[in-house]
């Protein structure tokens, strides 16, 4: 069983027709998105979802003193 260009990320997957991302609001702005900050999940274990948008990402980064 395959999915190919999934409606909710766009990619493939292998096994199962429900897309194994979860979508969430961006915590900066509220935007819906599948994407979430893996630093904080490793330090957290929890989702903190963050939207494409370079302002998100760096005050996410910046709320959280992320270092290059």
């Amino acid at each position: 069983m395959t999915i190919r260009g999934c409606p909710n990320c766009g990619g493939t997957h292998f096994g199962s027709i429900k897309c194994p991302y979860i979508s969430a609001p961006c915590i900066v702005c509220g935007e819906a998105t599948i994407l979430a900050c893996s630093d904080c999940a490793i330090d957290t274990g929890k989702s903190v979802h963050v939207c494409e948008k370079s302002e998100c990402r760096d005050a996410h980064e910046i709320a959280h003193g992320a270092t290059e």
